[in-house]
């Protein structure tokens, strides 16, 4: 196996953001703490787990990296928060990657927050048809897996081969692992439906090559192998839509990074 790598600050890219805004996963998390009615000591404590959760990755995404985050911050932690504050932002982040269920909802408002912002928020909706193709295109694995297959990523059909085949991979992989109702809490399933519905969107529309569809991830994808790709939130904001669908991903994932995501959570979720 080789070696995890830890990261004070994001070394790709596509995972740096100079949008203006307030969107992001460490947002989403502190604000749904706040909207469950958590203190701002525990607001505070989702915002922080939101901004290390990715601290340590792996070079594929075939190991898991929430463990070994989760630990290695905890133990960072402690000496600035204190055991049990640590603690409870060490396991939302050792378990971000886990939904907690629907008999645990308000429970541990932290590791849902984090896990809602991460899953819900960011890994689902239409900010999702750009970030994925794009981070496909820097995994190094990905780019092993296309020479493997046959395909030349220094051909512009074949780029377009790749871009379609590993984003509907990864798209059918991602909508069956997190849109199982019954795992969820009932409160949440409005919103759910709501952001898996972009999901099913892109997959049929790949599925059928559809010109916005296959446009939306070649674009993103080749911004992905560039040596020096450019912010992800220029790169959409600099997206030119071919049709009516990928303009709306491209209006939808500015609610996301503007934070206005958040006002289509509160209207299709109530708090107990």
């Amino acid at each position: 196996m080789r070696k995890a790598k830890t990261r004070p600050v994001p070394k790709k890219l596509s995972e740096r953001r100079s949008w203006k805004g307030r969107g992001d996963i460490s947002h989403y998390a502190r604000k749904y703490v706040e909207f469950m009615g958590g203190s701002k000591a525990l607001q505070e404590q989702a915002t922080i787990a939101g901004k290390s959760h990715d601290r340590i990755r792996y070079p594929t995404e075939k190991v898991a990296h929430e463990g070994a985050s989760g630990k290695f911050m905890q133990g960072l932690f402690e000496k600035r928060y204190g055991a049990k504050a640590a603690k409870s932002m060490g396991r939302a982040i050792q378990l971000h990657g886990t939904a907690p269920g629907p008999k645990r909802s308000g429970k541990e408002i932290v590791r849902e927050g984090l896990f809602n912002a991460d899953k819900f928020f960011e890994a689902n909706g239409g900010y999702i048809g750009f970030r994925r193709p794009m981070f496909l295109g820097e995994r190094k694995d990905r780019q092993e897996e296309a020479k493997r297959l046959g395909l030349d990523l220094k051909k512009p059909e074949d780029v377009q081969e790749a871009a379609v085949k590993f984003t509907l991979d990864e798209t059918r992989i991602r909508i069956s692992k997190f849109s199982d109702l019954s795992k969820i809490p009932k409160e949440l399933h409005g919103f759910v439906k709501y952001q898996v519905a972009w999901q099913e969107k892109l997959k049929k529309g790949l599925e059928k090559r559809r010109p916005w569809a296959v446009n939306l991830v070649t674009v993103l994808f080749t911004e992905g192998l560039k040596k020096h790709p450019r912010a992800l939130d220029e790169v959409i904001m600099e997206y030119e839509p071919v049709g009516r669908v990928d303009a709306d991903f491209k209006k939808e994932a500015l609610r996301y990074f503007s934070g206005d995501l958040w006002k289509e959570f509160t209207k299709r979720v109530k708090r107990k």
